[in-house]
């Protein structure tokens, strides 16, 4: 992993994530790349006062840029911070950003309220998320990481997306030597559903333990995943949930098509969202 980007927007839960992006770029050795998005200059109504005041808060966060530079630099090991200033949709940009530098890894605070009277960070975490070409970190400002990772949720259900999530995620507890708890979730009472289940669930403690890691499988019948997900995060103290982003049509008893939005707005802990990849094989 070479590139970390951070979508900043002054607020605090944008400058966590920052200080979170310093912690996971020390241990993998990436570059950080802060990305501001300008989503008024680039309306095309502007009036003239309208004009003159974007010019003015394009920069102002120039100036909060360069001090954040200033005040973060020093606490990279190894690895170089800075930015890049965009214009347009929030989401987009970051997404054009992750694409264009290549990035790894996308890091954005789950909520967040801005010196300029506009809430975007929060507001676009979850399109941020659909429409990164990389995984995307969401983390609440509340979290706190202390400078390490001990332990990585993943959710396993009956939909075949479910194990793509482990490539990436074994990766990246490489780094940390981080435990992986299986949370193996039945939520059918249908015996065939369930032993695929426990089948993928091997499969992907199987994987881990060759790259040297500590897996472990916690099997757990449930009618809301989601809410048994973050409950069981909570219960071992994890650093993370790792989640497929888009499973809608893969079954009625997807884990995370229609409620993937609700485990990243309702996740105390940090959670590692994840695209399905149609010529994945593990």
């Amino acid at each position: 992993m070479k590139k970390i980007i951070v979508g900043i927007d002054f607020s605090r839960d944008s400058v966590h994530a920052l200080e979170c992006g310093i912690m996971f770029a020390n241990k993998i050795g990436s570059d950080l790349l802060m990305v501001w998005v300008d989503n008024i200059s680039g309306q095309s109504t502007l009036l003239p006062y309208e004009t003159a005041k974007s010019i003015e808060i394009k920069e102002e966060a120039k100036e909060n840029l360069e001090e954040l530079v200033k005040r973060y630099k020093k606490d990279l090991y190894k690895s170089k911070l800075y930015y890049r200033q965009r214009k347009g949709k929030v989401y987009q940009e970051i997404a054009y950003q992750a694409k264009a530098s290549n990035a790894d890894l996308v890091l954005t605070g789950a909520h967040g309220i801005t010196g300029y009277e506009e809430y975007w960070v929060g507001s676009n975490a979850f399109r941020i998320v659909v429409s990164s070409p990389c995984p995307v970190i969401t983390i609440r400002q509340s979290f706190q990481f202390d400078n390490n990772l001990d332990k990585i949720v993943l959710p396993i259900d009956n939909t075949p997306e479910t194990i793509q999530k482990v490539p990436f995620t074994t990766q990246l507890a490489s780094f940390f030597n981080s435990e992986m708890h299986l949370l193996t979730l039945f939520s059918t009472n249908i015996a065939s559903v369930n032993r695929k289940t426990e089948s993928v669930a091997r499969q992907a403690a199987k994987y881990i333990t060759s790259k040297g890691l500590h897996a472990y499988i916690e099997p757990v019948s449930t009618e809301n995943v989601t809410n048994t997900t973050l409950h069981y995060g909570e219960i071992i103290k994890a650093g993370l949930v790792s989640i497929m982003t888009e499973q809608e049509s893969a079954s009625i008893q997807s884990l995370l098509g229609a409620s993937a939005q609700q485990m990243i707005n309702n996740s105390t802990i940090p959670v590692l969202s994840i695209q399905p990849n149609e010529l994945f094989s593990l």
